[in-house]
């Protein structure tokens, strides 16, 4: 089990990182489902290795993020968005 939460606890960081890297570069934008798609995946994997290791400070954190980037993605769905700003 320990194996997971810590695949876990670097991919989430893998993901959120790469994430803003990509929104760094212009890559996607952060009006797109996937980049909020990444926080979400990246957070709850965050979020699951918090709580297995009894973070309770940084599970709650990243709950937040979760809920956050979940907005972001009915957003982007209700726009039509997918990748960059356009149609």
């Amino acid at each position: 089990m320990d194996t997971i939460v810590q695949f876990a606890g670097w991919g989430g960081v893998a993901i959120l990182l790469g994430a803003y890297a990509l929104l760094a570069k212009g890559i996607v934008s952060q009006r797109t489902w996937p980049y909020h798609m990444a926080n979400f995946i990246g957070s709850m994997m965050l979020a699951f290795n918090a709580g297995m290791l009894g973070h309770k400070p940084f599970l709650v954190f990243n709950l937040a993020w979760i809920s956050v980037a979940i907005m972001g993605i009915a957003r982007a769905n209700r726009e039509g968005r997918k990748c960059r700003d356009g149609p």
